[in-house]
């Protein structure tokens, strides 16, 4: 129960923040104060503040124009603070996460009258290794150390003469402190192979028993997390954080409360982020890398028992794989040459139905994961050796040589890992619940044929649940959509939120009606019929858009884009930016240049300008979309999820297809209206909308548009 002190807390601050802004009220915003205030009030804590009852989540679906950060900060911060507890913020993109840290969370600390801190969070691969650069400059500084340095940098290329000017620039600027050591802050763009070698992940950080710990920016910019109320993240980052247990890079889950937004997002990432591979050739050359660097740390670690101990196993446990892996790419060889075409492009791809590896298989790949432990094991007591003797050195090995191979060795107990885990899940059985989907692709890189082994789960709604919903003290999830078809369920199922999660609805304050058509023409053809339903799209883009208007036409497919696109005269052509010829923000930023001069602009674009584009006014006043944005089952975890709905005698068609596309058409329209004074029209050009069933369950699923249903576009089209 949210207690009448938080009420009138909630209360003051969002009429002191209208106030301030000369704002009126949202009844939208309000609303939604009001849903996520009250869900997270209802969250029991015993006296440790360990959550005891309450349901933790709370979902809301809120359309452009609500107003969402404020609403959710102004809603959650006062409960939070209240228990004690922290608020993480976490996005899909970098332009939200940017426009919260700069530009809403400053307004509102300084006209909503709420005393909070709040910092930016990012992953250590953002910040400088101290360490790392000072023995990378000091080994430069000497003679005959490149050797070493071809080691420390496992396998790049030797380091230009403008690469050793960065460095020691990097050094020289950080010393004198006119540089704090994030990657984001350095003057000039630094190049990801360079920055690679200067930076740590999780494994080859030494942690406190750095000598460099006191100045390590990544550690100082974790103690300013432990010190603020809010922190903004990123989905990715807290996807990172919860897989290594929680509160290793943000604070841990039981003391947080999560706000995700653009939470449609979520679901998807998790698949990528547990997902898992392995390429055989490239793993060959981390093999023979490895059997490499024996030679050269065996000079100084001879006088190091337990070192010298792992190090007398290594040759062998590579030996072994190499040989396992000889077998295993002859037994998967046959697969990929026998394999359908199952994706559009030309790389031959298997999938194992229902995740069900061949038994020979299953026992290679017990084979391999037994292996990668003992290297794992190996690499493992190596890389901890080192970390001690940073910390307080001992015998022949100096802490400079310790601190140059711990990274190394790390590096190798992150690999060594991963590979365990991929083998480990082939060579298990699949069990009733939804299976993993496992798959295997030929490709060719640097001219040389490489398989890489895929697995992957197929609804991340157990990962999620058991990481984050089961830990978390309390966790919101927004976006404008959330229930494409008036329904949570999609995304309850996707997500695995509890099902008695509060859910709430929020109404727009756009009047559709008044602001947008919605246009679906008659037409002669479906887009199944590709060859026709292209002269269709090239036919309406000459002829029926205006030279001055300002147009965005998204695609499903780039071969359908760039096929459109060059059966075009010229003049249309001059009119066009299309996606690949510059970057999303070039395009955009193009786009708006021609429009301010008066001249009409195209933007043809895919599935990512559905999202993230914000062109108001006149800036955009037709959006046309080819085709039902019906997501094609080449994808292997799309079929295996197919799969199994249909073994659960489900409908994949009913149950994912449909509100998938829906979901996307609703993103793709909202382009259109940003703002209460924007309008224009919506093209869509798929007869389908008329003709199937589905179609009058996805127009009912959309913001209340005025219709223009079934008119020809021209007196030419219908010969089309």
């Amino acid at each position: 129960m949210l207690s009448d002190e938080l009420k009138l807390e909630i209360q003051t601050a969002y009429s002191t923040y209208l106030k301030s802004n000369e704002l009126t009220a949202r009844p939208g915003q309000k609303r939604m104060i009001a849903a996520i205030a009250n869900a997270l009030a209802q969250v029991q804590a015993d006296e440790s503040g360990a959550r005891t009852s309450g349901e933790p989540v709370c979902l809301v679906e809120a359309p452009t124009g609500t107003g969402k950060t404020v609403a959710y900060i102004l809603a959650a911060l006062p409960v939070a603070i209240a228990q004690g507890k922290k608020i993480i913020i976490s996005t899909a993109t970098v332009n939200l996460q940017e426009q919260i840290v700069y530009r809403d969370l400053p307004n509102i600390l300084r006209s909503a009258n709420l005393a909070f801190s709040y910092a930016l969070a990012k992953g250590r691969g953002r910040y400088l290794c101290v360490s790392k650069l000072r023995t990378l400059c000091g080994m430069l500084e000497e003679s005959g150390r490149q050797s070493s340095i071809d080691f420390l940098l496992s396998g790049n290329h030797s380091i230009e003469s403008d690469e050793r000017t960065l460095y020691k620039e990097l050094q020289d600027s950080f010393d004198a402190k006119d540089w704090d050591g994030d990657r984001d802050n350095w003057a000039d763009t630094l190049d990801g192979k360079s920055w690679h070698r200067v930076t740590a992940s999780h494994f080859d950080c030494s942690g406190r028993r750095c000598p460099h710990i006191d100045e390590c920016p990544y550690f100082n910019a974790r103690k300013e997390l432990e010190e603020v109320q809010c922190v903004v993240a990123n989905h990715d980052l807290v996807l990172a954080d919860v897989a290594l247990g929680g509160g290793t890079i943000l604070p841990a889950p039981e003391e947080s409360i999560y706000i995700f937004d653009e939470a449609h997002h979520l679901p998807e990432k998790a698949l990528n982020h547990f997902s898992l591979s392995f390429r055989t050739h490239n793993s060959q050359q981390w093999l023979q890398q490895i059997d490499q660097q024996l030679t050269q740390i065996g000079k100084i670690c001879s006088g190091e028992a337990m070192i010298a101990d792992q190090l007398k196993k290594i040759p062998g446990l590579i030996e072994q794989i190499s040989a396992e892996m000889s077998v295993v790419t002859h037994m998967i060889e046959p697969l990929l040459s026998e394999a359908p075409s199952f994706k559009s492009n030309s790389d031959p791809l298997y999938r194992f139905e229902n995740g069900d590896v061949p038994e020979p298989l299953m026992q290679h790949s017990a084979n391999f994961s037994l292996l990668f432990v003992r290297l794992n094991r190996a690499v493992m007591v190596i890389a901890d050796e080192f970390k001690e003797i940073i910390e307080v050195g001992r015998g022949a090995i100096t802490k400079a040589d310790a601190e140059i191979w711990h990274p190394v060795f790390a590096q190798h107990v992150a690999r060594s890992e991963s590979a365990y885990q991929l083998w480990e899940a082939y060579s298990k059985a699949e069990e009733s619940q939804a299976p993993n989907a496992k798959w295997i692709e030929l490709f060719n890189f640097d001219n040389q044929d490489e398989f890489e082994i895929n697995c992957s789960p197929v609804f991340p709604g157990d990962i999620l649940d058991q990481f984050v919903w089961q830990r978390c003290y309390g966790a919101v999830l927004t976006s404008a959509t959330l229930a494409p078809m008036g329904t949570f369920d999609r995304f309850v199922m996707r997500s695995g939120v509890p099902s008695g999660s509060h859910r709430e609805i929020v109404p727009s304050l756009f009047n559709y009606s008044h602001q947008a058509v919605l246009n679906v023409p008659k037409l002669n053809c479906d887009p199944t019929d590709s060859s026709q339903h292209n002269e269709l799209v090239v036919h309406f883009v000459k002829n029926c858009l205006k030279e001055d208007e300002a147009c965005l036409v998204v695609f499903t497919a780039k071969k359908q884009m760039h096929d459109v696109y060059e059966s075009l005269p010229v003049f249309v052509k001059d009119r066009i930016l299309i996606q690949g010829g510059h970057s999303k923000q070039e395009i955009l930023n193009l786009h708006r240049e021609r429009i301010d001069l008066g001249r009409g602009s195209i933007i043809f674009g895919l599935a990512s300008f559905s999202e993230g584009v914000d062109l108001p006014g006149k800036y955009l006043s037709h959006v046309v979309i080819a085709r039902i944005p019906f997501a094609v089952p080449d994808n292997p975890v799309v079929a295996a999820t197919y799969e199994w709905l249909e073994k659960q005698g489900k409908n994949p068609f009913a149950e994912v297809s449909i509100p998938d596309a829906t979901l996307k058409l609703i993103q793709t329209c909202g382009r259109l209206i940003r703002r209460e004074d924007d309008c224009g029209q919506i093209t869509v050009l798929d007869r389908r909308l008329m003709t199937r069933r589905y179609g009058s369950t996805m127009i009912k699923a959309l913001p209340p548009y005025r219709l223009n249903m079934g008119q020809p576009l021209s007196p030419d089209l219908d010969a089309i």
